[in-house]
């Protein structure tokens, strides 16, 4: 069935926002029967969208999967490195839970020397840096999208101000599931607060 932006937002039970979102995102591969611009209305084929997104779901769902695949290869057992805990064994006389702790402060050092343990701190400046260069960028994009576009500078400063919005959230998010640093106002650089 041909539908416009309008009546796809309304089947998929979605906003408009999110239909241009989808545009913007999956760019030439979305499923577009002809592109609006001024005075030309876009046109979709409904079951077309459908499967596309379904399909979309389906591939993130496997990346997804395989990430947490990969991310469970890759972590390490700390505190006992996959021998028992330490107080499971209280029937160890001082000698041996000594050499087991020689043991396991060594398998710390090995697996920081391979780069399977990093510290924390050092993994909270990356991220710190990595998000703020990020917001820039994407502040920067969006303001020279507009400009590219022709948009109206009221409408770019109020998606620029919910895209800020959506990044207090999450600062705001991150610090009731304790993430480190979160608390600290440079986590999405400048343009957040």
């Amino acid at each position: 069935m041909r539908v416009n932006k309008s009546e796809i937002a309304r089947l998929l039970g979605c906003s408009l926002p999110t239909v241009n979102a989808y545009l913007v995102r999956y760019g030439e591969d979305f499923p577009v029967l002809d592109r609006g611009g001024r005075g030309r209305d876009w046109r979709f084929d409904h079951e077309a969208v459908v499967a596309f997104l379904d399909g979309k779901r389906a591939d993130e769902a496997a990346a997804d999967a395989d990430r947490q695949a990969a991310l469970q290869q890759a972590m390490l057992p700390l505190g006992h490195n996959g021998g028992p805990p330490m107080d499971a064994e209280p029937s160890l006389r001082p000698a041996e839970l000594l050499a087991l702790m020689k043991v396991r402060r060594l398998q710390r050092e090995e697996a920081y020397a391979c780069g399977r343990l990093v510290e924390a701190s050092k993994v909270q400046h990356a991220l710190q840096d990595l998000l703020a260069t990020w917001n820039r960028e994407l502040h920067q994009a969006l303001r020279r999208f507009g400009r590219e576009r022709g948009l109206a500078d009221d409408l770019v400063v109020d998606l620029t101000e919910t895209l800020s919005g959506c990044q207090r959230r999450t600062v705001d998010y991150a610090q009731t599931v304790g993430v480190a640093g979160a608390s600290q106002p440079s986590l999405f650089g400048n343009n957040a607060a």
